[in-house]
């Protein structure tokens, strides 16, 4: 590959990227709380690693306030990354700290082992074994 080459590689990816940010904007435009995860992890540049102590530390604290995730964090970003603006860390805290709730109320939702048990032995799954797709 010549030099040509990588500057039309590079160029195409940078308007990928671009694209990808465009897209972004036009998401939150018509919805401001859209936010993944996935696009403050790209946003900062983020490892997995990274990614993954963020997470790890929202699970993990999910019991503390909201005001006090969002210090953490900026404190975080600021030592990890720079300095971002306070509105844009609050936002990110909110979305991790929505994401985890909600991870975590599914898993509170989800049956156990013997709460399965207890449904065959109630007769709940009985005439299944006949059912075919």
């Amino acid at each position: 590959m010549d030099l040509k080459d990588t500057k039309y590689i590079t160029d195409k990816l940078f308007q990928l990227e671009q694209l990808v940010l465009d897209i972004y904007a036009e998401l939150e435009r018509q919805n401001p709380q859209f936010a993944p995860i996935s696009w403050y992890v790209y946003h900062l540049g983020l490892d997995d690693e990274q990614a993954s102590e963020l997470m790890q530390y929202f699970l993990f604290q999910q019991d503390k306030s909201l005001e006090e995730l969002t210090d953490w964090l900026e404190e975080w970003v600021a030592t990890n990354r720079y300095p971002y603006p306070r509105d844009f860390i609050e936002k990110m805290a909110r979305r991790y700290h929505e994401e985890v709730t909600r991870a975590v109320d599914r898993a509170d939702a989800s049956l156990s082992l013997e709460d399965l048990e207890q449904l065959k032995a109630s007769g709940a799954f009985d005439g299944l074994d006949d059912f075919e797709e």
